[in-house]
């Protein structure tokens, strides 16, 4: 009796799992060659529950040796099918085509010998033939190589999803493969009784729990529609066996009508089920692709940024000292100092340019960090306003630079604060008519960045979108029109990073705007202020 249930739990969860392929059959390859190897492993335990419990051999009808054929076919479809499954499964190996064709070609030539010649059997009552050492050696290396090329996978396995499928179904098949070596083989050599021969199939439960467990709970398939299927069909043979059980016509009449009604119902939702799967996949695999598309940009953004980035500090260098008018070195006349100018102006706008692509990517990626240590805002600031002087004075405008204050250490990233604080005086060069302001007050706990200009302002409907990346007012396109619109973006990050805090005030159109960044010089944000005053606390 114990045979008999153990045996039914293994051939329903196989039949289960074979259900489950079979639903995959038509579009997964990997279902499709597992499958094969899975129907082995079906008819294998079927033939080994009907031999053993039900006692079925006869001369006449099932001989042993017939039994015995059809156990070696099931064996080699078994250890075929996994060697073709490893050759696929989670990704297909070069030669898997030329492969499966060949030991396809050996299963159907060894099953063809193994059932019609006396090579494995050689008489009807089961007396092994000549080949038969042969035959259970070559299943055993086609086993030994299905592990091979799995164990091979498992260890240059990258993705974790792909890691863990392997993992899974290498334990449930390792754990197969000894469980019948232990009872076929170490068990009778030991004790020298075959007695838990029969018990071989079951450990076929292994390698069908662990995939089927690899299938829910790492959704190798559609569970929701499996499961959908499942339901379904077990309504529709509950009203199927209280159809065939009725006892009167009206009873019949009425379930009949009932099972036909559910017929038509069942199958239009399982059409509107497999027109929404359908359209989730399409939906996974568009997602799938623009990842790609949107990683792939990504990469060769940063890849040409990084390129760009090199020439253009040279290139930058040189023109500094071509536009420092202190430097004697190099003399140029008014026009040709001029046009050297423009060329110095827009060299620093590209590297500007080029240095918010990188900062966005590495924001995209939830990857701009910020490294803090102890500087001086002032010498960042002094160093930002020193270096625009030959913009300011291009564009004719009056900066004033006033600082307030004694103590200006803070804890900060220095390129990506003075990044920031170029973003705001550039602006205010560029976009303002006469005059800039830039103002440095200090008090106990925090620093006060300030610029202000009378340039083309800020209206109400543009406040929404200030700190939005490629957002930019008609006014600021007319007025620059190659500006990336990104910058404001990076510095509003920046600013919050740094557990500060920036806003804007502009009373209109024409009517300047002023851009304040708020730091606290501790460097740390409200999460980490919040969290050192609970460990001070305790």
């Amino acid at each position: 009796m114990i045979y008999l249930v153990s045996n039914v739990i293994v051939l329903g969860l196989l039949l289960f799992l074979s259900y489950i392929l079979w639903h995959q059959a038509g579009t997964e390859t990997n279902a499709r060659t597992f499958l094969f190897a899975l129907m082995s492993m079906v008819a294998w335990t079927f033939i080994h529950l009907v031999i053993q419990e039900f006692d079925v051999i006869e001369e006449d009808f099932l001989t042993p040796a017939i039994t015995g054929r059809l156990t070696y076919v099931a064996g080699l479809g078994l250890s075929v099918g996994l060697v073709i499954f490893a050759y696929y499964f989670p990704y297909r190996v070069a030669g898997a085509k030329t492969v499966s064709r060949i030991l396809t070609g050996v299963f159907m030539l060894g099953s063809f010998i193994g059932v019609t010649t006396p090579l494995l059997f050689d008489t009807r009552y089961g007396d092994y033939g000549p080949g038969y050492v042969g035959a259970l050696s070559f299943i055993a290396v086609l086993l030994l190589w299905s592990i091979a090329i799995f164990v091979q996978k498992l260890y240059h396995a990258e993705d974790n999803a792909e890691r863990r499928q392997l993992s899974l179904f290498v334990t449930g098949l390792l754990l197969t493969i000894g469980w019948g070596i232990g009872t076929n083989i170490l068990f009778p050599i030991m004790t020298g009784s075959d007695a838990l021969g029969k018990y071989g199939p079951l450990g076929l439960v292994f390698l069908a729990v662990f995939t089927i467990y690899a299938i829910f709970m790492h959704r190798l398939f559609n569970v929701r529609l499996l499961l959908a299927e499942m339901f379904l069909g077990v309504i529709a043979i509950v009203l199927l066996i209280l159809t065939a059980t009725s006892n009167s016509i009206v009873n019949f009449m009425v379930n009949g009508l009932t099972l036909g009604i559910y017929f038509v119902v069942a199958y239009y939702l399982y059409q509107e089920l497999l027109e929404r799967y359908d359209k989730e996949q399409q939906l996974s695999e568009t997602n799938d692709e623009l990842r790609r598309i949107l990683e792939t940009k990504d990469d060769f953004l940063r890849m040409v940024s990084h390129q760009l980035r090199t020439p253009m500090t040279s290139l930058s260098g040189f023109l500094s000292m071509l536009v420092d008018k202190q430097n004697e070195t190099y003399e140029l006349n008014e026009g040709a100092y001029a046009q050297v100018v423009r060329v110095y102006i827009n060299t620093q706008r590209l590297s500007s340019v080029v240095n918010d692509i990188l900062f966005t990517n590495a924001l995209n990626a939830d990857k701009f960090g910020v490294s803090k240590r102890d500087m001086n805002i002032k010498n960042i600031l002094d160093a930002v306003v020193a270096s625009r002087r030959t913009i300011w004075e291009f564009y004719q405008i009056d900066l004033t630079y006033n600082t307030e204050g004694e103590n200006f250490d803070i804890r900060g990233d220095p390129m990506k604060l003075k990044e920031a604080l170029n973003t705001l005086v550039d602006n205010g060069i560029y976009y303002g008519d006469t005059r800039v302001r830039v103002d440095l007050r200090v008090t106990d706990s925090r620093v006060e960045v300030r610029v202000e200009d009378d340039g083309i302002g800020i209206t109400e409907q543009e406040e929404e979108y200030v700190w939005n990346k490629f957002k930019r007012s008609e006014e600021a396109k007319r007025r620059i029109p190659n500006g990336s619109g990104l910058a404001l973006h990076v510095t509003h990050a920046t600013v919050k990073r740094h557990g500060g805090d920036i806003w804007f005030e502009s009373d209109g159109r024409g009517e300047g705007a002023t851009f304040v960044i708020e730091l606290p010089k501790d460097g740390r944000t409200s999460y980490e202020a919040v969290e050192a005053e609970e460990t001070d606390t305790s």
